[in-house]
């Protein structure tokens, strides 16, 4: 049985590079279309890749990916959008309202070209520290840069699921930080109204209404995996 069938509510991805699509004929294309039913592109949606010449935008390699995973039935996760990792060298010569410009631009561009083809985005990737405060990076520098490449992205993609992707969860700081907008909305920055699952933030919901379970269910089934497979198909 393909892993995908394995849990029929359940998608099982891999990762994915354009270099592993250039060969036609290559078995790896019949082992992704067979065994997975998501991907998500290991580079080739940065903003290093797409915007390395300031003048110009260069699609070639996430098209090609795009256009595998369209051909073949696969989901499509944008990866990512903001990434403190994945900068150019000619951002450091822009003003803060250039670099605010730029990556509205890119963020805008992006996502519309793949609307309807990715059904979510990493819109910011490990923008927190362990401290709970945003990290330092050429992006930081534009005054509230996290709510507004969501709110760029949701103008770009009403349908898209938006998704802000961090780690070392577990440090008290940086999940109060992260947490803070989701369960917290009055007393935190304004951010547009994102999908369900990025709901799954909240630590202690009442009731799991989301396609993607929450750190408290993580918790419970680690406790007991025999409850992981019901979890899942409910």
């Amino acid at each position: 049985m393909p892993l995908k069938n394995f849990l029929p509510n359940f998608k099982i991805g891999s990762s994915i590079t354009h270099q592993a699509l250039l060969e036609e004929n290559s078995p790896l294309h019949t082992l992704l279309s067979r065994e997975f039913d998501f991907l998500v592109p290991e580079w080739e949606m940065k903003f290093n890749i797409i915007r390395g010449d300031r003048h110009r935008y260069n699609f070639e390699r996430s098209d090609r990916i795009a256009e595998f995973a369209k051909t073949h039935h696969l989901t499509l996760r944008g990866h990512c959008l903001c990434w403190h990792m994945s900068t150019a060298s000619w951002l450091r010569k822009l003003t803060i309202p250039e670099l605010e410009a730029v990556l509205r631009d890119h963020i805008l561009t992006t996502v519309d070209r793949y609307k309807g083809i990715c059904t979510a985005w990493d819109v910011v990737n490990e923008a927190i520290d362990d401290r709970g405060k945003i990290r330092k990076s050429v992006w930081s520098q534009i005054e509230n840069f996290i709510p507004k490449c969501f709110q760029w992205a949701r103008e770009a993609d009403p349908d898209a699921t938006l998704i802000y992707l961090d780690y070392r969860l577990h440090t008290p700081a940086r999940w109060n930080a992260i947490a803070m907008p989701f369960t917290n909305p009055p007393n935190a920055i304004a951010i547009p109204p994102l999908a369900p699952s990025i709901a799954t933030f909240n630590p202690n919901p009442p009731i799991l209404p989301l396609k993607t379970p929450s750190i408290a269910t993580v918790r419970r089934l680690k406790r007991n995996p025999r409850l992981f497979r019901q979890e899942i198909e409910t």
